[in-house]
């Protein structure tokens, strides 16, 4: 069962979504229910990353992340200032746009909250969050 707009969905769960958006795989019954109910996809993807965010894998891949960036914000470490408060995980892709790099190393980048935001609002651009991804000041920590 899945709760969308505080309606449940007891045909729906979770990992059924979660095919849909990997595989797009059409299942009619799938969208005869969230158009009878009045759903929009981005109701469905508000839903879909807040159950995404509090799984086991985010969780552990999130740490990941963390430690790989030494528990540091990459864009304030471009600048050598070293900030360790209020680290967040950034999906430079976003989860709505290809949920299958959601759990993707390559796509994901530790940012202090302030650039956390601003790369959010596209301030910081994709293609900032990958150069950073590619500076070799992580040499010696294994791609994970």
């Amino acid at each position: 069962m899945i709760l969308i707009n505080n309606k449940e969905f007891s045909k729906l769960r979770f990992l059924d979504i979660e095919k849909f958006l990997c595989d797009y795989d059409e299942d009619e019954s799938f969208f005869v229910e969230l158009k009878n109910n009045n759903i929009t996809t981005k109701d469905l993807i508000k839903e879909i990353e807040s159950k995404f965010r509090n799984t086991n894998a985010w969780i552990k891949k999130r740490n990941q992340i963390k430690k790989r960036d030494k528990y540091l914000c990459q864009l304030c470490l471009k600048d050598n200032v070293y900030t360790y408060d209020n680290l967040q995980v950034h999906h430079i892709i976003p989860i709505a746009k290809d949920y299958n790099k959601r759990l993707d190393s390559d796509n994901l980048i530790t940012l202090c909250r302030m650039h956390h935001e601003q790369a959010e609002k596209g301030i910081i651009t994709k293609e900032e969050s990958y150069e950073l991804l590619e500076v070799p000041r992580r040499v010696g920590n294994p791609k994970i």
